[in-house]
């Protein structure tokens, strides 16, 4: 179903608004008005009535029994001079003889409708409502005495029900013209607002307005940099929500260097990049645009990065990281052994010293000549060995295998690609595989040759279910937690450069296999 555009919603609303209005005003004010009517209307017939029952010809006419032809005429005028709402003016005597209508045919004949008694034997003035010669009449009763205050008659205003029904009608028109004016006066307001508030959106819906704005802000908010807005007096005028993670933003603007920088970016008008601040403790890489557009400023955008998480990415991104790791559980196995023989040393066992000394010697030795035999590359070959060290500090038992072999330059992979993919398969190996109950394995397999490169990991971790290597093959999963799982991502990235494959095999608290296949050479390898 089409969206309504902003004009068709404020359109159909005021509409709805005004509809409601008329209805609740035709409830409400529509039978105050009608009974203001019927009221205006009885008020009018009996005041006419109590006027013309006092009038001495009148009163001499019904004592002599008969209205002569100027009294007659005169009535007539003072009927003719009435308003629209009387329709009928009757005298009669007490038997109901009529001695004056407007229409002279009735007159001597007897008045009808049987509604006059009362008013003879002395009642106050009464409205009736009855059938008459010709129509249905609202009728005001009054009588007529004598100076001695004897009834001799009565007189009778009416107003047809048609005249009333006519009167009714002319009100309800009235309303309905007054609220026709208002829909239309309203449809035209609507529309110039409507056009106004589309116009200052620049020609955006307000739904999808607001759409793109929380998107937008979905957007900073999830951003890991600290992104800061502040005007000339260094305000705070925004701030996602990255920053609520930090110390508060604006302690920030105690630090000269960043008030300065901000000076700056106001002062010159242009954009300031990759500026290193010490910032609160820590080294800040500090982005500055100026808004909402270079020149002269209304206030600045701060883009701010930790410094040190950045060269951690980049160190994981080189595979640096790994040869750090690498070469730090080495110093810390060899600091151990060290720290043992120096002990030996200071209790005077001399000699189990020196046996120590060769125990570990042949053990090194041993363990250095099958690796550095195995794999020619001296930077994966001090890469495994640290990774062993390091299994033996998560007392996991880390194995090269046997028939393992990598040349000193390989023609698949570059050593800096080597080291992002045996370091990061390890890793992940163990961090599979260091929290297990039991025995904990990790065996890793390399291999190169004519037909390709097949580095393989194997390990007794806890495993992953169909569902997650999916996702992993699909980039959306990590083994590592939110937030990490990087690695596996620069492997898949690896791959895709080379044309490489991926395979995995894993089984729920069993463990799993990640196999990288490789056989399409670097180009201009010689």
């Amino acid at each position: 179903m089409k969206k309504l555009s902003i004009l068709q919603k404020l359109t159909l609303s005021y509409t709805l608004i005004v509809l409601i209005v008329m209805i609740l005003t035709g409830l409400f004010i529509f039978p105050i008005e009608l009974k203001t009517l019927n009221k205006n209307l009885e008020s009018n017939i009996s005041h006419t009535a109590s006027i013309l029952s006092s009038d001495p010809e009148i009163i001499d006419g019904l004592s002599k029994g008969t209205f002569d032809s100027s009294l007659i005429k005169r009535l007539d005028i003072i009927f003719s001079g009435t308003t629209k709402d009387i329709n009928y003016l009757v005298i009669s005597n007490t038997n109901g003889i009529r001695l004056y209508h407007q229409n002279h045919f009735y007159i001597g004949k007897k008045f009808t409708g049987g509604d006059y008694e009362k008013i003879l034997t002395g009642a106050k003035p009464y409205i009736t409502i009855r059938q008459g010669n010709e129509d249905v009449q609202k009728r005001a009763f009054h009588a007529i005495q004598n100076k001695k205050g004897n009834i001799i008659g009565f007189l009778m205003v009416s107003a047809s029900l048609s005249t009333i029904h006519q009167q009714k009608r002319q009100l309800i028109t009235g309303f309905l013209l007054i609220f026709l004016l208002i829909f239309c006066v309203g449809v035209v307001i609507a529309y110039i607002i409507a056009r106004n508030i589309r116009k200052s959106l620049l020609g955006f819906e307000p739904g999808t307005f607001a759409d793109m704005y929380l998107q937008r802000e979905e957007i900073l908010d999830n951003l890991d940099e600290l992104i800061l807005a502040v005007d000339k007096n260094q305000q705070l005028l925004y701030q996602n929500k990255t920053s609520e993670t930090m110390e508060d933003a604006k302690s920030f603007f105690s630090n000269t260097a960043l008030t300065a920088l901000i000076e700056e970016g106001f002062h010159t008008g242009k954009s300031l990049f990759g500026r290193i601040l010490e910032i609160s403790g820590a080294s800040l890489l500090v982005n500055l645009i100026p808004l909402p557009e270079p020149g002269k400023p209304e206030a600045v955008l701060l883009i701010m990065r930790d410094r040190t998480e950045i060269t951690s990415l980049a160190q994981q991104l080189t595979g640096t990281n790994h040869v750090i790791d690498a070469l730090r559980a080495n110093t810390h196995e060899y600091m151990n052994k060290l720290h043992v023989i120096s002990g030996l040393l200071q209790i005077g066992s001399i000699d189990e010293a020196i046996e120590f000394i060769s125990d570990v010697s042949t053990d090194i030795e041993s363990g250095y000549q099958t690796i550095v035999r195995q794999i020619r590359n001296r930077t994966i070959a001090a890469l495994i060995l640290g990774k062993r060290n390091r299994a033996k500090e998560l007392d996991i038992d880390f194995t090269l295998r046997k028939d393992s072999s990598l040349e000193e330059h390989n023609p698949y992979l570059s050593t800096k690609e080597l080291v992002t993919i045996v370091g990061n398969l390890i890793e992940n190996a163990f961090d599979a595989t260091k929290n297990m109950p039991g025995i904990r394995q990790v065996e890793l397999f390399i291999t190169s040759n004519e037909h390709g490169l097949t580095i393989t990991t194997d390990d007794t971790g806890h495993g992953m279910t169909e569902q997650q290597i999916e996702r992993i093959y699909e980039g959306q999963y990590t083994t590592k937690g939110e937030g990490h799982g990087i690695g596996l991502r620069l492997i898949q990235e690896i791959m895709k450069k080379h044309e490489g494959f991926l395979d995995i095999v894993s089984e729920p608290e069993a463990g799993t296999s990640f196999t990288i296949s490789i056989n399409k050479r670097r180009k201009n390898y010689d």
